[in-house]
């Protein structure tokens, strides 16, 4: 909440609503929002009660509102979510600038870990001892992603070929201790991917649109596939 611009005031009822809505029971964290809150909206709903499985759904979650998702310049501010008012919405001239929205942060259906080498800067931010000089090191520094780094053999790719390689950034030998924190939230490989295929027969059009994950090299499994 604080990376994305957000009021600390707000912040702990957010995470509470957003608490309530995964969790499998009725109870009311402190500040947050059960069945019982959103059954008093136009049009009534429930709390789902569950695991997330699109992101969109936050849009639903007491709090939550289209600036704080889709991040100030998004254009979200007039979408709504399955034909709902978006709850917890708030006058603009009350509300923050966010800089990024939470949609631009996280996923409900990739792997725990963060792929170091496409991860935005905001994103490595969200780890404890990242601060700013440390995510720009990272993407742009001299020996960073996009630097001027390479190894024997990789024709001048600066990726990171392991976790351990972030240590060059620092500019020393991996320090143990060190690079054990940094496997707790990293990898350098992506297991999922959205892919968009636009058809075209004639004079009609229409884009697909799919959700991948990566088991292994022969095993690409579909996740979702759907069109616009």
């Amino acid at each position: 909440m604080v990376l994305i611009g957000g009021d600390a005031a707000d912040s702990a009822g957010v995470v509470s609503s957003i608490l309530d809505w995964k969790d499998r029971d009725s109870d009311t964290h402190s500040g947050g929002a059960e069945s019982k809150d959103y059954e008093r909206a136009d049009p009534p709903y429930f709390a789902k009660d569950g695991p997330i499985d699109d992101l969109t759904e936050l849009l639903l979650v007491r709090g939550v509102t289209p600036n704080m998702y889709w991040g100030s310049s998004g254009g979200g501010s007039s979408q709504q979510v399955f034909n709902r008012p978006v709850s917890g919405r708030r006058s603009a001239f009350e509300e923050p600038t966010y800089a990024v929205g939470l949609v631009d942060l996280f996923t409900p259906i990739s792997g725990r870990l963060i792929n170091v080498n496409t991860a935005s800067a905001t994103v490595l931010k969200l780890i404890p001892a990242i601060d700013d000089n440390v995510a720009e090191a990272i993407i742009n520094g001299p020996q960073g992603r996009n630097g001027q780094y390479s190894q024997p053999g990789t024709e001048g790719d600066a990726a990171f070929r392991s976790v351990q390689d972030i240590a060059r950034v620092f500019g020393g030998a991996p320090n143990p201790q060190a690079m054990g924190e940094l496997a707790r939230y990293f990898t350098v490989r992506s297991l999922v991917f959205e892919v968009h295929i636009t058809a075209t027969a004639g004079s009609s059009h229409r884009e697909y649109v799919a959700i991948l994950r990566r088991n292994g090299p022969k095993d690409i499994q579909t996740l979702n596939l759907y069109w616009k």
